[in-house]
């Protein structure tokens, strides 16, 4: 009996993930809405968001710095938020 539980148990999650993922044709079919935080003179920037989990930690540091420094080589195709 416990057995059968389990794999129905099984079967329900696998259908439940496979149901939340979706056609690929739904998600490309949808239009894409414009960033609300890019500057308003250029539609076409490239927003990035980046995310700093910690701020006492070297590692979060450098991502940081790695972010903003791609976003003042390539200020003229990117927009890069940190938070």
């Amino acid at each position: 009996m416990k057995k059968l539980l389990a794999v129905a148990i099984s079967v329900l999650m696998m259908v439940a993930f496979f149901a939340g993922c979706g056609t690929p044709g739904a998600q490309e079919s949808a239009p894409a809405a414009p960033a609300e935080s890019a500057p308003a003179e250029s539609s076409d920037l490239i927003e990035i968001a980046v995310l700093i989990k910690a701020t006492d930690s070297d590692f979060w540091q450098y991502v940081l710095v790695g972010a903003l420094n791609f976003a003042y080589e390539h200020s003229d195709e990117v927009h890069v938020s940190t938070y």
